[in-house]
């Protein structure tokens, strides 16, 4: 809710979304209607960009027009023939709003917007602005980054939120800077979003729920024309979470972290350290994790879907990373599974899976072959064991 005192506009602040609001505005008069250049590329960009052109029309006044810059659609499927569309690129033409893709760095440093424009918002665009066009702009840039700024500074910012654990998280409004990412002006700021309660431990439930939040605060930024520094603005001190206005300052907020890119190596299992629960959470995250370590012939393995076991006639003699196959005693499938670091009798049962150059659920030659024919009894103990 928006309450009008004086000059200023001022956010009743609501659980979850936003605790504060600083209005720089110096300009006692400001009349000019917003052109606006939306950069979005995913899903999350896709609400703030909702948010906005609601805003454009019911307030021709204060947002003018709004074009749309996304990157260009990637091929995707075997061979790579198939353009996949992008969620800002459908949703800006369902809007009716002019839209312009590029396809890499190299072309946004000499892209110059058909129509005019005086701020750009970048949201989960994925490339780097360069200073030509944020300072064209008269009113700069602003970023809607889903993190608590200066924690998870990156690319991956909800990625990492899910893989460090954080107990909550949040959204940021900060300015384009012109030399680096993520090191404008922190303008607003959610509240903490509680990761700790079971509500978003997807990438996708909790994408959503930080576009939604993002949108908000976007929305209540352009209201209240907090993106108009004024010239005294310094930004606040980078020294932790304690720092952030958003933040309790107590133990249980461990220091910063950046939010690298996501890399295929971030995938990879790593048996000696990651236990059954790193594993599962890591699939989670960043979807099918691989290996080459247990195959004979160091051929990657995908695994899609795999499930806890705990049974130590089966993995008493195995090293972590080491695997078995076990044949079942009704059939002839036989089922692979491989030791984690959790203890002598942990591992995990892989259901669905590919070999690098094979078809699905392919049998493969583990590098220390190991295997045994499973009795019922020990069928259904594992059965339940994993329920």
């Amino acid at each position: 809710m928006l309450i009008h005192a004086g000059r200023r506009l001022f956010s009743v602040p609501r659980q979850g979304v936003v605790t504060y609001t600083r209005c720089f505005s110096t300009i006692e008069d400001h009349r000019e209607p917003l052109r606006i250049l939306y950069c979005g590329t995913d899903a999350f960009s896709t609400s703030s960009l909702i948010a906005l052109d609601n805003i454009r029309k019911k307030f021709p006044r204060i947002i003018e027009s709004i074009q749309v810059l996304h990157k260009s659609e990637k091929p995707t499927g075997r061979g790579l023939k198939v353009l996949s569309e992008i969620p800002i690129q459908k949703l800006s033409r369902s809007l009716g709003l002019d839209t312009y893709h590029i396809s890499h760095s190299n072309e946004i440093a000499v892209w110059t917007p058909p129509k005019e424009y005086n701020l750009i918002i970048a949201v989960s665009f994925g490339l780097f602005i360069p200073r030509r066009l944020i300072e064209s702009a008269k009113y700069g840039g602003l970023n809607v980054h889903p993190s608590l700024l200066p924690d998870l500074r990156g690319a991956a910012p909800i990625h990492h939120a899910l893989l460090l654990k954080r107990p909550v998280t949040g959204v940021t409004i900060q300015t384009l800077d012109v030399d680096k990412f993520d090191h404008g002006l922190r303008i607003e700021q959610s509240g903490p979003i509680d990761l700790t309660r079971g509500e978003y431990v997807t990438l996708e439930s909790l994408s959503r729920k930080l576009g939604q939040v993002g949108s908000q605060i976007l929305a209540q930024c352009i209201m209240n024309k907090s993106y108009l520094l004024g010239p005294n603005t310094e930004a606040p001190k980078d020294g932790g979470w304690s720092h952030s206005p958003c933040a309790p300052d107590d133990e249980r907020f461990p220091p910063i972290s950046p939010a690298p890119k996501i890399t295929p190596e971030m995938k990879q299992i790593k048996w000696e350290t990651q236990t059954f629960e790193d594993i599962a959470l890591h699939r989670r995250v960043l979807g099918p994790t691989w290996d080459k370590s247990i195959h004979a012939m160091n051929k990657r393995i995908i695994f899609h879907r795999f499930e806890f076991a705990r049974d130590a006639s089966i993995f008493k003699d195995l090293l972590p990373g080491e695997s078995i196959t076990v044949s079942s005693p009704d059939s002839n499938v036989r089922t692979p599974y491989v030791k984690t670091c959790d203890g002598p009798d942990v591992g995990l049962k892989m259901l669905n899976w590919t070999v690098e150059g094979k078809r699905p659920n392919c049998y493969w030659i583990p590098k220390k072959p190991k295997s045994r024919a499973m009795s019922a009894e020990e069928s259904k103990k594992i059965e339940g064991a994993a329920a």
